[in-house]
C-alpha cells in the first residue's frame, strides 16, 4: 500500500491512524474529522504536520444565529444569557470608560467637531439618555428589558414560525 485514505469522525481513531501512518512513512489522505464540513487533511511524513501537530481552531458551540433567533435547547439558552450579561455588564462598561478616558467630560465632548464624532458617541448619547437615575427608574429598566427579552422575542418568534410552521424544505 503506498498510501492511506481514511473517513473517520472518532478524533482518537484518527490520531492513532495518522501516527501509524507516520511512524510507517505512509502518506494519508483523511476527510472525515470534520464531518459534513468539507474538511480534507494530507499527510506526508517528514513534508507536511500531522492530524496530532496541528489543531483546527476552536468554533463557536453554538451559531449566532441560533442563539439570536431559535435557542432550541437548555445549552442555547444557558450561552445566550452569558453573552447578554458579557455584554451588558463588561463589554459595554468598558466601552463607556474607554470613551470617557479618550474624550474627556461631557462639556468637552459636546464642543468637539461635529463632522468627525468620535467612536461609540452614539451608544455613549443613548446610554447617558436612558440610563436610569434612581433605584426606581433600576426597577423600571429591568422589567422593560425583561418583557423584551422573554416575552415580546418568544412572542414575536412564535407569530413568525408557529409550531406547526413548515420551511420550504419541508422542515
Amino acid at each position: 500500500i503506498s498510501m492511506h485514505t481514511v473517513c473517520i469522525r472518532c478524533t482518537k481513531s484518527i490520531k492513532y491512524i495518522c501516527s501509524r501512518c507516520v511512524s510507517n512513512q505512509r502518506p494519508l489522505l483523511e476527510s472525515g474529522t470534520m464531518g459534513t464540513k468539507g474538511h480534507v487533511q494530507v499527510i506526508v511524513p517528514h513534508l507536511t504536520e500531522s492530524y496530532s501537530s496541528q489543531q483546527d481552531p476552536p468554533e463557536r458551540e453554538v451559531p449566532y444565529c441560533t442563539l439570536k433567533s431559535f435557542p432550541a435547547s437548555i445549552e442555547h439558552t444557558i450561552q445566550w444569557a452569558r453573552d447578554k450579561f458579557e455584554t451588558l455588564f463588561a463589554q459595554k462598561p468598558i466601552m463607556y470608560n474607554k470613551f470617557w478616558e479618550q474624550n474627556g467630560q461631557p462639556s468637552k465632548v459636546a464642543k468637539m467637531d461635529k463632522t468627525m464624532p468620535p467612536e461609540n458617541v452614539v451608544k455613549v448619547v443613548k446610554f447617558l439618555t436612558t440610563r436610569p437615575k434612581d433605584w426606581a427608574e433600576c426597577v423600571s429598566l429591568a422589567r422593560i428589558k425583561f418583557e423584551k427579552y422573554y416575552n415580546h422575542k418568544a412572542k414575536s418568534l412564535l407569530h413568525a414560525f408557529p409550531l406547526n410552521h413548515k420551511l420550504e424544505n419541508g422542515c
